[in-house]
């Protein structure tokens, strides 16, 4: 009986220390996934009136919530969004962010609170005749982080612009907002506003 009470004893032991060693490793080593949560709302169209961007350059809106899986907080370096439609891949790269004024991101701090954030993602200045037309867009967005070198995938999203709407932005002064249904999927409504240029929100 002494026996196996020792041995219940140990096991027990064993099993506390094996837990602490988890813990201190998912403490202090363990960096984590980023995430992010499917944004609810997103924006395709030109942007608003500035004076470092041309009024007519495209862009995507999102707000969206980033964190990490773990305690330990990491560093995003830069975001893009590569953008495909009809075989065709551009890459939204000149990334700003702000939840007031906004400015050109220079790094984003996460960990698993969460950063709930607007982001703006527009094309460099060589391709700013590029807009938006009739069809299905595959929306994939990108992170680096400071510890790696290659681009992770954080959230894939496809949208699609009727010849209606297509119509109403050939103009180039026209967005269109895609708001997420009950149903999951993302549905269009012609936009004749551009996001605020303190918020990112009309």
């Amino acid at each position: 009986m002494v026996a196996m009470e020792n041995e219940i004893s140990n096991s027990l032991s064993i099993l506390s220390f094996l837990i602490s060693l988890y813990t201190v490793w998912a403490t202090l080593w363990d960096n984590g996934d980023i995430k992010m949560v499917r944004p609810t709302q997103i924006y395709l169209g030109p942007d608003g009136p500035r004076s470092k961007y041309k009024p007519d350059t495209q862009k995507i809106y999102i707000r969206s919530m980033i964190y990490n899986t773990t305690k330990i907080g990491r560093i995003i370096g830069s975001m893009y969004v590569r953008v495909g439609n009809n075989g065709l891949n551009k890459h939204f790269d000149n990334w700003v962010t702000g939840p007031n004024a906004l400015a050109k991101s220079c790094g984003l701090f996460v960990d698993r609170s969460g950063n709930t954030d607007h982001h703006h993602f527009l094309l460099q200045h060589q391709n700013i005749e590029y807009k938006f037309s009739e069809g299905k867009y595959c929306l994939e967005f990108y992170y680096f982080a400071i510890d790696s070198k290659k681009p992770i995938l954080l959230c894939k999203e496809i949208v699609e612009i009727s010849p209606q709407i297509a119509a109403s932005m050939n103009n180039m002064k026209h967005g269109v907002y895609f708001n997420i249904s009950y149903e999951g999927k993302y549905v269009a409504a012609p936009d004749f506003n551009r996001p605020n240029e303190e918020t990112g929100l009309v």
